[in-house]
């Protein structure tokens, strides 16, 4: 197995015995995990329209349930 930054082995196909059952599907050495990435997610309720600024929810609110 490789090296990890922190100077540990990485996992490998002895280490999981489910692995070792399909090692013709799998790599010799398993390759990590992927880089870290910046995640934009947004959903447009409307395609093009504005955010709306809200009031907080106050539950102290005369007539409030």
């Amino acid at each position: 197995s490789d090296k990890l930054e922190d100077g540990s082995s990485g996992p490998s196909l002895d280490d999981h015995p489910i692995l070792r059952e399909s090692t013709d599907v799998f790599l010799g050495e398993l390759p990590g995990m992927p880089p870290l990435r910046e995640i934009y997610f947004h959903i447009d309720l409307f395609p093009g329209a504005e955010t709306i600024a809200q009031a907080p929810v106050l539950d102290d609110y005369p007539g409030a349930l």
